[in-house]
């Protein structure tokens, strides 16, 4: 049974974790756009938080919930189901798109459609999730 050299595996990971990173900055990016078309100056601030214990990425707003884990392997998301009433049905959809589109084969070089995984909205308050978390993090205000 062949099987591939190790050189080749590393190249294949360390290209995954590349393409898994790109995609997270992409949905970001997405995300920042929905925030500063809200009119509330609330609910456009977003904290963006870099883990020194295990070098995963945090992007948490009232709306929604990002985590690029510490391998660069899994995207973890999470949209608070309550913004399809403050957005509209339609730019909800939209963002739930947005989110899945940056991972799909036809948008990437290296096939990572299977690195997002999806939860319930964790954190209804900015302070709850600081709670929980040993970080450097960085508060954008929206102005």
């Amino acid at each position: 049974m062949p099987t591939e050299p190790i050189s080749s595996v590393c190249d294949f990971i360390t290209d995954r974790s590349a393409a898994v990173e790109q995609a997270y900055q992409q949905i970001i990016s997405q995300i920042k756009k929905v925030l500063k078309s809200l009119e509330n100056p609330l609910m456009q601030t977003h904290i963006q938080i870099e883990h020194t214990d295990d070098f995963s990425h945090q992007f948490l707003s009232l709306i929604a919930f990002v985590k690029l884990s510490s391998d660069h392997q899994t995207i973890h998301f999470a949209i608070d189901l309550e913004l399809s009433d403050y957005l509209g049905m339609q730019d909800y959809i939209k963002l739930n798109r947005e989110i899945f589109r940056a991972t799909m084969k036809e948008h990437t070089a290296i096939y990572i459609e299977d690195c997002l995984e999806e939860y319930q909205f964790w954190y209804s308050e900015f302070e709850e999730a600081l709670a929980h978390t040993n970080a450097i993090i960085t508060i954008e205000d929206p102005s």
